[in-house]
């Protein structure tokens, strides 16, 4: 039988001297003829002899190769790798056999990655397409909500700064619960303008007449507006503790009506008053005097002249104010001793009053006020959203200044509010451009589709 090698299992034969090759010839022709004997005797069904034929030679049988086993040490545990090899695990020095490391566990792949198991990767696939396909609905409207938070935001902002200021709210407190309108009206002049009270007493007789005309008449005992004036200077203030610097305000008229600080003790000063040496001092002016707020009936001295406390007022709370009026406390007298002390006229003219008419007030003190060079403010009206944006418009000529007027603090501080809330009134007006163009873009839409109904409906009637 002639058994075929495969190439690579093919081994050189060794070079035989010549003298040996017959040899060789004859011994592989023997083992042809009796593989040929033997396979003859298959065939015939003949029970082959077991006598080897002549020139056989017989089968070396290898011994199988036996590794001795090694021995095992007592108190040894066997460890098995992945190999099939069988390494002996040895006790450590202390005696014990060491710990079996733990398998080490696969990382955590992120959602998606490759590795993830065939379900779990179906489903965040099916939910990234989700999201590629309503991102554009559920991004829009998200946006939307979130610009109209804002929205509502700057207007509670708007809603403070309009209430913050009292002085700025005379009409709203003279009006009270009648159910009518009123108006107020502010005069800033001129340092030069040398308006005295006496001319004052004149507009009130004219405004009197204005209000006849048109029949409204003060009820008996009380009256029909209400109105004050002031002046600013500073003056040097001692007391039983030291001096000090305050700025000083000259007030005339229903003055703390308009500006009502509130009161630590003591009272007002009021036009009315019987006795014209009396003054109302702030709390920081009362403790740098007296150590005190509670000084009413003591004396102040100023010029080498007494003056008897009358009460100990707060300054204003607000931020606006606290930010405009500065550092050096405040001290309240009567307007003639004010202009007595610093020769000082009339700076600042406020005015509460019934407005049957839009623009009554306004027009009344335009015409019969003597505010030559100075300026006339209607006070109610200013923080509308009309009136903010005309000061919005004609913001860039706020800052010019052409009369010569210098504006108290209280001023000052309402135009700051004016100021901000203009910024306020921008910002909220591009908080709502994408919701109103979203808006008008689904009432065209809807607008479309209700067309598009009702005309597929009135084909489908006429095809009854």
């Amino acid at each position: 039988m002639n058994l075929k090698l495969p190439f690579h299992l093919k081994t050189k034969k060794p070079r035989q001297a010549p003298e040996t090759a017959g040899a060789v010839q004859d011994g592989m022709a023997e083992t042809e003829a009796s593989e040929a004997a033997l396979s003859e005797a298959k065939l015939s069904g003949a029970q082959p002899s077991e006598a080897k034929p002549a020139g056989v030679k017989p089968a070396v049988v290898k011994p199988a190769i036996v590794k001795p086993a090694m021995p095992k040490p007592e108190g040894s545990r066997l460890n098995t790798v992945q190999t099939g090899e069988i390494k002996p695990v040895r006790p450590g020095k202390d005696g014990y056999l060491p710990k079996p490391k733990p398998a080490k566990r696969e990382k955590q792949r992120p959602s998606g990655e490759p590795g993830d198991s065939p379900p779990r990767a179906a489903f965040i696939q099916r939910i990234r397409g989700r999201w590629r396909q309503r991102r554009g609905s559920i991004l829009l409207p998200a946006a939307n909500a979130a610009l109209l938070i804002l929205f509502l935001v700057c207007l509670g902002r708007w809603g403070h700064f309009s209430n913050l200021l009292l002085s700025q709210q005379a009409a709203e407190r003279w009006a009270g619960e009648s159910g009518e309108r009123f108006a107020q009206v502010s005069c800033f002049l001129p340092a030069d303008s040398g308006l005295s009270p006496e001319k004052i007493l004149e507009f009130r007789q004219k405004l009197d007449g204005k209000y006849l005309e048109i029949s409204l008449e003060a009820p008996e005992g009380r009256r029909l507006y209400q109105d004050a004036w002031c002046a600013f200077g500073e003056l040097s203030v001692s007391g039983a503790y030291g001096n000090a610097t305050a700025q000083a305000v000259g007030v005339g008229g229903d003055y703390f009506f308009f500006h009502p600080l509130q009161l630590r003790s003591g009272s007002y000063i009021r036009e009315g008053d019987l006795m014209q040496d009396r003054v109302v001092l702030d709390e920081e002016l009362a403790w740098r005097l007296y150590g005190s707020a509670d000084l009413a009936g003591l004396t102040v001295t100023i010029n080498n002249k007494p003056y008897v406390i009358a009460g100990v007022v707060s300054r204003e709370d607000d931020r606006l104010s606290k930010r405009i009026a500065g550092e050096l406390p405040m001290i309240y007298l009567d307007f003639s001793e004010m202009a007595a002390l610093t020769e000082s006229g009339v700076a600042c003219y406020e005015l509460a009053g019934p407005d049957p008419i839009s623009g009554f007030v306004y027009g009344a003190v335009k015409d019969l006020f003597p505010v030559g060079a100075g300026e006339i403010l209607e006070n109610s009206a200013r923080y509308g959203l009309e009136a903010m944006i005309k000061t919005l418009w004609h913001f860039s000529d706020r800052t010019l200044r052409t009369t010569g007027v210098a504006y108290p603090y209280f001023e000052n501080a309402a135009r700051l509010a004016e100021n901000r809330m203009c910024l306020l009134l921008v910002f909220m007006a591009l908080l709502l451009v994408c919701p109103l163009v979203c808006l008008i873009w689904l009432i065209v839409r809807g607008w479309r589709k209700l067309k598009a109904f009702i005309r597929s409906k009135r084909v489908n009637y006429e095809d009854l």
